[in-house]
């Protein structure tokens, strides 16, 4: 059985409680609380979303899974690809955004139902030119493998 959702679920998680990213990040716009980070699994589409207030926030974006598999368990590679959008002239706050996730994910081991975490590594990052050239927008990817309990 896949752990895609799973896999999402816990990277979700470890974000969401890491402080030095939930400072970084404007709060979150449909949460009940005003406490809560701004971390979506699709990116805000309402008018809010278009508001200085609401930046910066993360989007986890595209993944992909697949077998891990030794002779006697059973295992999965995913990786998972981030973005972080900010309105702040210059890079320097959505690169720190960036820092943060990374800090918050390499080498990190995530809660995963059923399966324990065999790495979790940090792939890449880069700029991405956002169609609207108001928005800076960078991404990032890290590769998780898990094995089954």
């Amino acid at each position: 059985m896949s752990a895609e959702l799973e896999i999402q679920q816990a990277v979700f998680n470890k974000l969401r409680t890491d402080p030095a990213l939930k400072a970084l990040l404007a709060d979150h716009l449909y949460a009940g609380s005003p406490t809560e980070a701004a971390i979506y699994d699709a990116a805000p589409q309402s008018d809010e979303a278009e508001q200085e207030s609401a930046f910066p926030y993360v989007v986890i974006g595209e993944d992909t899974a697949g077998e891990f598999d030794t002779d006697d368990v059973n295992g999965q590679v995913h990786t998972i690809t981030l973005h972080a959008f900010d309105r702040r002239e210059g890079r320097s706050r959505v690169k720190q955004v960036i820092g943060a996730i990374y800090d918050a994910l390499h080498d990190a081991e995530l809660v995963v139902s059923g399966q324990h975490t065999v790495f979790c590594f940090w792939e890449f990052s880069g700029s991405v030119p956002d169609p609207d050239v108001l928005t800076q927008h960078e991404v990032t990817r890290f590769r998780i493998t898990t094995q089954e309990n």
